[in-house]
C-alpha cells in the first residue's frame, strides 16, 4: 500500500462527506474570494459527518468494513446532485483560482508526511510508544468489530485489550472510526492508518487557519506562508514526535470552529449552526478536553457579540448548534457525561509533570517549536534559538491582541482568551506542568500566525512611511523586509528540524537520556529486523502460536508483536499483568491449553537465555520478590529473588537443563523441582522435565536472604528421542 495513495484516498473521503454541508454553510463564489472558505473547511466538517456516520452505524453492532462501501457509494451519490445544480462553476472555478492554496497544501501534507511517505503505512508508527500502539489496535479493533463485541471477536487475544477501551466511553472514538473507515475502504489494516492520521492533522491545521484569516488585512501570498509554517511548526513535534495525534487533531477543529461560530454570530444560517455542530461533536469524540475549550470559548463570544451589536438571531443559532451537538453525540455517547468528567482528571494528571520539567520555563517554547533539535545544548546558537522563540511568541501576543482591541472584535476577543487559556493552570497554585503544556501546544500554531500578523503590519507600515530619507526609506524597507524573513526561516526551518528528527531516529531505544520522558520517536517498527519477524507473525494467519516474551508490560515489542499476531490464535508463555496496554491480565488463555503444533515466537531482541527458539520450543523465565514480578529478559541478573518461575512449551517434551548462578554468600534452601535442596553460591545445574504442551515450574528459595541476586549463564533444552 502506498503512502501517497492512501493521503490521496483519505483527503478524498474526508471532502466527499465534507463538500455538501460546507457549501451550504458558505454558499457564496468561493473563487471570488481570497480564501476558498467552503473548500478549506470541507475536510474538517468530512470529519465531523463521517464520524458521526460510523458511530450511527457502530452503535448498531455493524463493524466499519461491512459499511465503508455503502457508505461512500451513498455520499458520493449525495454529492453528484449537489455539484450538478451548480453546474459544477462554483467549485471548478474555486479550484483552478486558488491553485496557490493547493499547491501549499499538498507541500504542507507532503512535508509533514515526509517519514510515512518513505517508511510506508504497513510499518510507520511514528513514536511508537503506547499512545501510537493504542490508535492502531483500536482502529483496527472497530474495522472488524464493533463496540461491545470485540472479546467476542478476538477471545483472549491481548490485542483486543488495548482495543476494550473503545467499551470504556467515547473519548478519541472518532479518530479510531475515521482510521478504521479508511483501512475498509482501501481493504487494509487499522494499524497501518496511524501514520495518515497523523499527517492529514497537519494538512487541516493549514486549512483551519486559512478559514480563520480570509478576511485579515494580510497579503495572499504571506498569508499562505503564515498558515503553513503554524501548521507545521509545532503540529509536527505535537503530533508526530511525541505521538498526541488527537492533540494535533484538535488544534485544527477547534480554529475553525472558532471561526464558523463567529460567521455564525455575524451572518446566522442552519447550515452554520449545523457546521458548528459538527466541528464540535468531531472534536468531543476526538479529544474530550476539547469541550473544556469550545465551552468557555462559545460563552465568551455569545457575551462580547451582545455587547458589541447585541444580535439574537446568532446567539440563537450558537445556542442550537450545542443542541445540535448534544443530538450527533447520542449514538455510543450513552458514558458522555462520565466521560467528560474523568477526562478532567486526565487534564491535571500530576503524575506526569515530568514529562515537561521545562514547561514553566522559556524552554517550552523552543520545545514545541522544534522539538530536542536543541536538547542539552548551552551554546550560543542554543540561546539565540530561545531568544527568537521568546521575541517570536511576544510580537505574536501583541498581534492577537492587537486584533481583539483595534477595533473590538468577537473573533480577536475569543482568540486572545484562547490563546491565554493556558494561564488557568498557572494560576491555581499547584504544579500542573504536564496540563500546561498540553493546553500550552494547542494555542502555539494561533500565536504563531498572530506573529506573522505583527510582522505583516510593520513592514506595511515600513513600507507605507514617507520617502523623506532614501536611505532611511530603504532601511525601513529592510527592517520590514527582515521581520517577514525571520518568521519564514525560523518556521520552516524549525519544521524542517521537526521532519528530520521523525524520520532520523530509529533504533529500538532513544539514544539521548534526558529529563524529558518523550524525547525519543522510538520507531520499534521501522527496524529491519523487527520488520522481517513481523512479516513472519502475519505470515502465520491462522496458525496457533506461543509468544514467548519476557516482560508484557514495558516492552513495546510485545504490543506490536500481538497486533501482528492478531490472526492467530495466542497462547502468551509467562504471566501477563492486568494492564491496558499490556496483556490479556486475567483472562489469558492457560498456556496448558495451547495446541502441540502451535508456533512458538520470540522477540528479536531477547536472547531466550540461551534455548532454542526454532518454533518448537519456548522458555520465560521469571523472578519474585515481595510479590514483584521480574521478568529476565536477557541471562543477566535483574533483581533480588525469593521465588523462581520457569515457564516452558514444547512440542516434543524433553528436559531443560538450566544453569543458575546464586549471588546469595551461603547456599539457600531450594524446593520445587525434584533432586534440587539447595542453590549453592555460584553455579548450579538445574535438570528440569519438560512435557509436551505448556508447563510451569515452581522453584521456592525459602530463607533467601534479601538481596540474593541470581542470573542464567547458560540453558540447554533436550528434546526427547
Amino acid at each position: 500500500m502506498s503512502a501517497l495513495l492512501m493521503l490521496l484516498v483519505g483527503i478524498s473521503i474526508l471532502f466527499v462527506f465534507g463538500l455538501p454541508l460546507a457549501q451550504r454553510a458558505y454558499p457564496g463564489r468561493a473563487a471570488a474570494a481570497a480564501v476558498p472558505e467552503a473548500l478549506v473547511v470541507a475536510p474538517l466538517l468530512g470529519y465531523g459527518v463521517l464520524t458521526f456516520l460510523t458511530r450511527v452505524t457502530a452503535s448498531l453492532g455493524l463493524a466499519t468494513q461491512l459499511v465503508a462501501w455503502p457508505l461512500l457509494v451513498a455520499g458520493l451519490l449525495a454529492l453528484v446532485p449537489h455539484l450538478r445544480r451548480r453546474r459544477g462553476g462554483p467549485f471548478r472555478e474555486a479550484v483552478r483560482a486558488t491553485a496557490p492554496v493547493w499547491v501549499a497544501f499538498a507541500a504542507v501534507t507532503v512535508t509533514a508526511g515526509l517519514s510515512f511517505i518513505l517508511v510506508g503505512p504497513r510499518f510507520y508508527r511514528g513514536y511508537a510508544y503506547w499512545d501510537t500502539y493504542f490508535y492502531a489496535s483500536q482502529a483496527e479493533a472497530l474495522r472488524v468489530s464493533a463496540p461491545g463485541q470485540v472479546f467476542a471477536e478476538f477471545g483472549n487475544h491481548p490485542f483486543a485489550e488495548a482495543a476494550t477501551a473503545v467499551d470504556f466511553g467515547p473519548e478519541r472514538l472518532a479518530r479510531a472510526l475515521m482510521q478504521s473507515f479508511l483501512a475498509s475502504v482501501l481493504r487494509t489494516d487499522g494499524g497501518s492508518t496511524v501514520g495518515f492520521i497523523g499527517v492529514v492533522s497537519v494538512g487541516w491545521v493549514f486549512l483551519a487557519f486559512l478559514l480563520l484569516t480570509k478576511d485579515w488585512s494580510v497579503g495572499p501570498k504571506m498569508r499562505i506562508g503564515a498558515c503553513a509554517s503554524a501548521a507545521l511548526l509545532p503540529a509536527v513535534v505535537v503530533g508526530q514526535v511525541q505521538g498526541f495525534i488527537p492533540m494535533a487533531m484538535v488544534t485544527g477543529l477547534v480554529i475553525a470552529f472558532i471561526r464558523v461560530l463567529d460567521d455564525t454570530l455575524r451572518a446566522p444560517s442552519a447550515a452554520r449552526a449545523l457546521a458548528l455542530a459538527f466541528l464540535i461533536s468531531g472534536a468531543a469524540f476526538t479529544l474530550m478536553e476539547a469541550l473544556y475549550v469550545m465551552a468557555p470559548l462559545t460563552l465568551v463570544a455569545l457575551v462580547t457579540s451582545q455587547v458589541l451589536d447585541g444580535r439574537v438571531s446568532g446567539l440563537v443559532h450558537a445556542v442550537g448548534a450545542w443542541l445540535a451537538a448534544v443530538v450527533l453525540s447520542v449514538p455510543l455517547g450513552n458514558r458522555l457525561l462520565s466521560e467528560i468528567l474523568s477526562s478532567t482528571e486526565s487534564m491535571t494528571r500530576t503524575g506526569l509533570n515530568e514529562a515537561y520539567p521545562f514547561a514553566y520555563s522559556p524552554r517550552v517554547l523552543t520545545w514545541t517549536f522544534w522539538a530536542n533539535s536543541l536538547e542539552g545544548r548551552t551554546d550560543l546558537v542554543a540561546a539565540a534559538a530561545t531568544a527568537v522563540a521568546v521575541g517570536i511568541y511576544i510580537l505574536g501576543l501583541h498581534g492577537l491582541l492587537r486584533l481583539a482591541m483595534d477595533p473590538p472584535s468577537t473573533l480577536g476577543i475569543v482568540l486572545a482568551a484562547y490563546t491565554l487559556m493556558p494561564l488557568a493552570f498557572v494560576v491555581t497554585g499547584e504544579d500542573l506542568r504536564y496540563s500546561f503544556y498540553k493546553m500550552f501546544a494547542l494555542t502555539v500554531p494561533l500565536v504563531w500566525v498572530g506573529a506573522w500578523l505583527t510582522a505583516s503590519r510593520l513592514r506595511q507600515a515600513l513600507r507605507g512611511a514617507q520617502p523623506g530619507n532614501r536611505v532611511k526609506h530603504q532601511l525601513r524597507r529592510l527592517i520590514g523586509l527582515a521581520a517577514v524573513a525571520v518568521m519564514v526561516v525560523a518556521g520552516f526551518a524549525g519544521a524542517a528540524c521537526s521532519v528530520v528528527r521523525v524520520y532520523s531516529v530509529a533504533g529500538s531505544h532513544p539514544e539521548v537520556e534526558t529529563a524529558n520522558t518523550r524525547i525519543g520517536i522510538w520507531r520499534y517498527v521501522d527496524v529491519p529486523e523487527k520488520r522481517a519477524s513481523f512479516d513472519a507473525y502475519e505470515a502465520l494467519a491462522g496458525r496457533p502460536v506461543v509468544a514467548a516474551f519476557p516482560d508484557q508490560t514495558t516492552l513495546p515489542d510485545f504490543w506490536w508483536s500481538v497486533y501482528y499476531l492478531r490472526n492467530s490464535p495466542l497462547w502468551v508463555l509467562g504471566r501477563t499483568t492486568d494492564d491496558l496496554f499490556a496483556g490479556p491480565g486475567d483472562t489469558a488463555r492457560d498456556i496448558s491449553t495451547a495446541p502441540l503444533d502451535a508456533e512458538v515466537v520470540y522477540p528479536v531482541d531477547y536472547d531466550n537465555l540461551g534455548a532454542g527458539a526454532d518454533g518448537s520450543f519456548g522458555l520465560v523465565v521469571e523472578g519474585t520478590n515481595l510479590d514483584v514480578v521480574t521478568p529476565f529478559r536477557t541471562n543477566e541478573s535483574e533483581g533480588p529473588v525469593t521465588s523462581i518461575r520457569i515457564n516452558t512449551f514444547s512440542r516434543t517434551g524433553g528436559t531443560l537443563a538450566l544453569t543458575v548462578r546464586s549471588q546469595a554468600p551461603e547456599a539457600v534452601r531450594a524446593r520445587g523441582v525434584a533432586g534440587l535442596s539447595a542453590l549453592r553460591p555460584g553455579d548450579t545445574v538445574v535438570r528440569i522435565p519438560v512435557p509436551r504442551g505448556g508447563h510451569v515450574v515452581d522453584i521456592d528459595l525459602e530463607g533467601a536472604p534479601e538481596g540474593t541476586f541470581v542470573s542464567f549463564p547458560d540453558a540447554e533444552f533436550i528434546p526427547s528421542t
